[in-house]
């Protein structure tokens, strides 16, 4: 079975990073053969799918960074899986909800957040662009007390 993971292009966005790093859990699969790709816009969406052909769609979707999708042209012959970003969601087969409060039923599943897998590479090849980031990247209270951050959507 061929799952198409699809994310938007913007990389300095939260929902952006989101995506891939649960895609790069998810190609660790041995049952599953998932494809990443990026895109943009409605003209490649088509085109990806006419290439690829498709199983099942994964869509990494805030509507700010995928407004082009929605109920009138999302391919209806493949199963879609969103995973909505503060966004409407009424147009997926199935939603993997990234609230943990969601209600879950038939079509609705609530999935944690992934986090980094290879920290100590991305900290060492982070070119630290000012004190202040420094700062806050090296700040700590213990070592056995963690620091949560947070993400912002990507726009132009």
């Amino acid at each position: 079975m061929q799952i198409l993971f699809l994310n938007h292009k913007i990389i300095s966005c939260g929902v952006y990073q989101y995506g891939l790093r649960l895609y790069n859990i998810l190609k660790k699969s041995t049952l599953y053969n998932y494809l990443y790709i990026e895109i943009d816009c409605y003209d490649e969406y088509i085109d990806i799918i006419n290439k690829l052909n498709p199983n099942i769609i994964i869509y990494n979707y805030h509507y700010s960074t995928m407004s082009w999708l929605n109920n009138n042209n999302i391919i209806k012959k493949i199963k879609n899986i969103g995973i909505p970003h503060e966004s409407n969601f009424d147009f997926f087969d199935f939603i993997l909800s990234i609230n943990p409060n969601e209600n879950e039923n038939n079509n609705i599943f609530n999935i944690p957040r992934p986090i980094y897998e290879n920290i100590d590479e991305i900290i060492n090849s982070y070119n630290i662009l000012n004190n202040e980031i420094q700062k806050f990247i090296e700040y700590n209270e213990g070592l056995d007390i963690p620091i949560f951050g947070s993400f912002e959507i990507g726009r132009a």
